[in-house]
C-alpha cells in the first residue's frame, strides 16, 4: 500500500506501534532526511560535486577535534567513521594533497601522529551543506534545539545498534 505526499510515495507503515501526530511527523522527517542525503551522495557521486561523504565526515571530524583543542590520529578517524587503517589512509592523503589537512608528530606516543585542519580546509568544510544546517540550527531556540538533539541521538543509536 502507498501513499503520496507531495511527489513522494512512502509505504505505509505495516506492523508499526501507534504513534501520536507530532510523533508520526517526525518519523516521517527522518525519513525524509535519508532519502534526501542519499540523493545527495547519489548526486555527488555521479557529478563528481566536490568531496565524498566520507571524505567531508573525516574532515568534520579533524576540525571539530580541533575546535575542542583535543588530538585526533588516524586511528582515532578510522574508528569514528567505521573505516579500516588501510581504509582511512587513501582518505588522509588525498586531503593532505588538497591542503586541507596537515600531520604532526603526537606528543605522547613518537610513533603516532595527529591531524590537524589547516585553515583552507576549515573554510572548505564551511562551504559545505553542513554550514548550511548549522545557520539553519542558529533559529531553534536552546530548549528545541537539546530536544532535537536528544531525538537525533536516540535514532543514531539505533542504527548504531542495527549495523553491529
Amino acid at each position: 500500500m502507498e501513499r503520496t505526499e507531495g511527489r513522494r510515495a512512502t509505504r505505509a507503515p505495516t506492523s508499526r506501534p501507534s504513534t501520536d501526530a507530532g510523533a508520526a511527523r517526525a518519523v516521517r522527517a527522518v525519513e525524509d532526511l535519508r532519502m534526501a542525503e542519499a540523493q545527495l551522495a547519489r548526486r555527488r557521486q555521479q557529478d563528481d560535486r566536490g568531496p565524498s561523504q566520507t571524505t567531508l565526515d573525516v574532515l568534520r571530524l579533524v576540525v571539530e577535534a580541533a575546535e575542542r583543542d583535543e588530538l585526533i590520529t588516524p586511528t582515532d578517524i578510522a574508528r569514528q567513521t567505521g573505516l579500516t587503517g588501510s581504509g582511512i589512509t587513501p582518505v588522509l592523503k588525498r586531503l593532505v594533497v588538497d591542503g586541507l589537512v596537515s600531520f604532526t608528530p603526537s606528543p605522547q606516543d613518537a610513533r603516532s601522529k595527529t591531524v590537524q585542519p589547516t585553515e583552507r580546509g576549515g573554510d572548505q568544510l564551511a562551504a559545505t551543506l553542513d554550514a548550511r544546517i548549522v545557520e539553519a540550527a542558529a533559529d531553534l531556540d536552546p530548549a528545541s534545539a537539546d530536544a532535537v538533539a536528544r531525538f537525533l541521538d536516540r535514532v543514531r543509536a539505533i542504527v548504531d545498534e542495527e549495523c553491529t
